[in-house]
């Protein structure tokens, strides 16, 4: 089995890139992380690569059983400190989407709106669920899943890295058998909002390697971004083969 991957980001149309990409790789297996700070004026930058930081320390400790969920713990109470020094509580946040490949088998996390979609071929069998309003608002039935791109609210979370919350818990998947043919896309919301699954989907179909299917689908989103005041955006593919 080879694992086979490529890393995007672009700072888009605004001052700073505050998305920060981690891919890590030891005798454990794999390690991959994708953040996208807020708070603006680069502080979004600074919690976005203390996590990544906080995520990589934890690798070089060795993947545990609870690898996620201490990682995300650890990241939280290590930007709450770094707030509290700089007197920046209410920003200097980030989002993250986490996943790991050890011992033949695939595992993910994530806190706030970075998605990791699971292709099999070239279906999507998982999509990471938004904590976010419109997301929220999709599971109340209020809304339909094709109008989060668009929704006013689409940039209000409930969850983020840095949130004063004593309850915040990321989500975690099972773990699912690694196997030829699976391909992983990780991204912030200032790339999966500029390109439809579709379009994730039938890039993967024509390409043959991760470099490949992610130079494609960043085309599209560069293009489509042009002239609106475009996000950061971030993603890395993944694929088995």
């Amino acid at each position: 089995m080879t694992i086979d991957y490529y890393v995007f980001s672009d700072k888009g149309e605004r001052e700073y890139n505050e998305d920060y990409t981690l891919v890590r790789e030891s005798t454990d297996g794999f390690c991959f992380a994708v953040n996208d700070g807020l708070g603006g004026c680069g502080r979004g930058e600074v919690a976005s690569e203390l996590v990544a930081s906080v995520i990589s320390d934890s690798f070089d400790r060795g993947i545990k059983d609870d690898f996620i969920e201490s990682s995300f713990v650890c990241a939280q109470n290590t930007l709450e400190k770094k707030q509290d020094e700089n007197n920046t509580t209410d920003s200097m946040k980030t989002t993250s989407v986490l996943l790991i490949l050890t011992n033949g088998y695939a595992q993910w996390g994530h806190i706030g709106d970075s998605r990791l979609y699971l292709f099999k071929g070239t279906h999507i069998k998982v999509r990471t669920l938004d904590h976010s309003v419109p997301q929220m608002l999709v599971s109340m039935k209020e809304i339909k899943e094709k109008d989060i791109r668009f929704h006013r609210d689409r940039n209000k979370l409930l969850k983020a890295i840095g949130n004063r919350d004593p309850n915040l818990t990321p989500t975690i998947s099972k773990s699912y058998r690694a196997s030829k043919g699976m391909s992983f896309l990780m991204c912030t919301d200032g790339f999966w909002e500029l390109i439809y699954e579709k379009e994730m989907a039938q890039a993967l179909k024509r390409t043959k390697t991760a470099r490949e299917w992610v130079d494609a689908m960043s085309a599209i989103v560069l293009e489509r971004g042009k002239g609106k005041d475009m996000d950061n955006a971030s993603a890395i593919g993944v694929r088995i083969l």
